[in-house]
This record gives C-alpha cells, sequence and structure tokens, in this order.
C-alpha cells in the first residue's frame, strides 16, 4: 500500500514538473537565384520580308529574291545584336 501511495505521489509529481522552451534557432541559407542574363533593352525580333507568305504573293523570281536578299540583311542585322547578349551569358560571371 505504501509503495502504490509513493507511485502516485511520484506521478503526480512529475506532472507538475516545467516543460523546457524550445530552442529557436535562426539559421541563414544563401540560394542562388536564377537571373537571366539577357537585357531587358534587347528588342524583340521584327518580322521579316522572306516569310513565307510574302514569297508565295510575289510576283516573280526576281520579287523572292529581293525578299530573301533583304531578310537575309535583316537576319545578319539581328545576329549582331543578339550575338554579345549570348557570348555574355555563356561567361561564367556573366
Amino acid at each position: 500500500m505504501k509503495a502504490l501511495i509513493a507511485l502516485a505521489a511520484l506521478s503526480l509529481a512529475a506532472c507538475a514538473t516545467k516543460a523546457s522552451e524550445p530552442v529557436v534557432k535562426i539559421v541563414t541559407v544563401n540560394v542562388p537565384v536564377p537571373v537571366s542574363c539577357i537585357s531587358e533593352k534587347l528588342p524583340a525580333p521584327k518580322p521579316y520580308p522572306d516569310e513565307d507568305a510574302a514569297l508565295k504573293a510575289a510576283g516573280g523570281a526576281a520579287d523572292r529574291y529581293q525578299l530573301i536578299a533583304a531578310g537575309r540583311l535583316l537576319r545578319k542585322q539581328r545576329l549582331a545584336e543578339v550575338e554579345p547578349a549570348i557570348i555574355a551569358c555563356r561567361k561564367p560571371d556573366g
């Protein structure tokens, strides 16, 4: 009987103990954020004059040739704008 009373007293004493506070730990984690290497100033491509509809609507072979030549010149100009951006993107620090 004394053992039962002692056991009851110990169990009640255990309920009266105060729980320890959780330890709050703030940790800063550096995560790389993807950033576009293409400039916002790079203009969108313009429509080229040598698209299928224009070539089909051309009057003859000479007109088609002129459209193709004009499209080639515009593509070369566009490549001159785009190539520096591509080279900058390929650099490890770019």
